[in-house]
């Protein structure tokens, strides 16, 4: 796949789940909107904005074994998980929602883990909610749902829901979600859509089915796309393993990293369960240090803090390569709108 159309693809699916997102604006959060352009587009370092999104882990476990997973490779002893395992508490989210009620459109609920293992989820999506937030959560539904579960996925608010379907049959769909049932994803997904139908003043939650593509399914894609579309999703997103589809982007030499700036840095807050706030994702799935946590400091003491400033400061020339070793490497910093730039 050629790096433009790589691009194209992966800024193509963040604007297709993320564009309602404007649709919680609020004179408050609007304000802060144009302080966040402001911000990114001269390239400050001490901001006057705050995140729009929010990145929340709800669990750090689950109850599958895939592949190019971090708890897939805990599990296998191949590399340790340091950070917390297990459920975000409530008290926590609601600290973190509360610190950020002002400028949050969206709220991102899931991370390594299983969302919906914690038995709190749902309480977590009603709260967003309730504070006009967008909720999206990604499962792989690969357990048993009762019907009190399906009703209260609608009932809590949730927005967006991702269903990770690799394959219609177990053989197929076993090799990469391992551990998962595919009778039960399609069992939860066909009663998730037909609650839906039968109560549509209940619910308005949009549906997208995942498929990641491999060698080993590629056979498949056109079904799953046929049966996800007979049962009524909203979107179906069929991509390449995310290590093929970064593949020109890591071999990228013509211009430094700088050049396109960093969107993470001034757009999304990211939380681990425990409450503890990591300049962006791949810094946390790269094993540095958290900024602080948001249950013992100030959210804005925290994301001016000398190593946010620190962070942003690696991009204020564009002209010279970024010294932080993540930020190096990073594949997203490409993906900063260019109308930001």
């Amino acid at each position: 796949m050629s790096l433009a159309v790589s691009e194209y693809k992966t800024l193509r699916r963040r604007i297709v789940r993320h564009l309602s997102a404007v649709r919680h604006l609020t004179p408050a959060r609007t304000v802060n909107l144009g302080r966040l352009v402001r911000d990114i587009r001269s390239r400050e370092t001490v901001v006057g904005s705050r995140p729009i999104f929010a990145r929340i882990n709800p669990c750090s476990l689950c109850n599958l074994s895939c592949p190019a997973c971090l708890i897939y490779a805990d599990k296998e002893g191949l590399k340790e998980y340091i950070r917390p395992k297990g459920m975000m508490a409530m008290e926590t989210f609601r600290r973190i929602i509360d610190s950020l009620d002002g400028s949050l459109l969206q709220v991102i609920l899931y991370d390594e883990g299983e969302p919906l293992m914690n038995k709190r989820i749902w309480d977590m999506v009603a709260y967003a909610h309730a504070r006009n937030i967008r909720t999206v959560i990604s499962s792989n539904l690969s357990f048993r749902m009762s019907d009190e579960a399906i009703a209260r996925l609608h009932d809590s608010g949730l927005d967006y829901l991702v269903v990770a379907l690799d394959g219609l049959t177990q053989d197929v769909y076993g090799q990469y979600r391992q551990g998962g049932h595919v009778d039960w994803v399609k069992s939860n997904f066909e009663r998730i859509m037909e609650y839906r139908r039968r109560h549509p003043s209940r619910s308005h939650t949009r549906v997208e089915v995942q498929f990641i593509e491999f060698d080993f399914n590629a056979h498949q894609k056109d079904a799953v796309v046929a049966y996800a579309e007979k049962h009524g999703a909203d979107h179906v997103n069929c991509f390449l393993p995310f290590a093929e589809e970064l593949a020109d982007h890591a071999s990228l030499k013509g211009l430094p990293r700088s050049h396109y700036g960093c969107f993470d840095l001034y757009a999304i807050a990211d939380f681990d369960i425990d409450g503890t706030l990591y300049s962006c994702d791949f810094q946390e799935d790269s094993d540095a240090p958290g900024i602080g946590n948001i249950l013992r400091e100030d959210f804005d003491a925290l994301w001016n803090s000398p190593r946010m400033v620190g962070l942003r400061g690696g991009f204020t020339d564009r002209t010279v390569e970024v010294s932080d070793r993540v930020c190096v490497s990073c594949p997203i910093t490409r993906g900063v709108p260019r109308v930001l730039n």
